[in-house]
């Protein structure tokens, strides 16, 4: 389960779970998914991809697998 400690603005929200979906579809496992959309981000964003707002507040929960 992926889930938010705090409000992230939608723009960078919709990009990262499109990335993060797109990783854990290739099969790669929800932590190197999370961290591929995490690239994916700032390779897009650049220094706008501040972590407070756009991955910081982003938890994983569940099996690893």
């Amino acid at each position: 389960m992926v889930s938010t400690l705090w409000s992230i603005d939608d723009t960078f929200s919709l990009f990262l779970m499109k990335q993060f979906y797109k990783h854990l579809a290739a099969h790669e496992p929800a932590a190197g998914s999370a961290y591929g959309a995490k690239r994916d981000m700032l390779r897009k964003y650049g220094a706008a991809a501040v972590p407070l707002i756009t991955w910081a507040g982003y938890t994983l929960e569940g099996a690893p697998t």
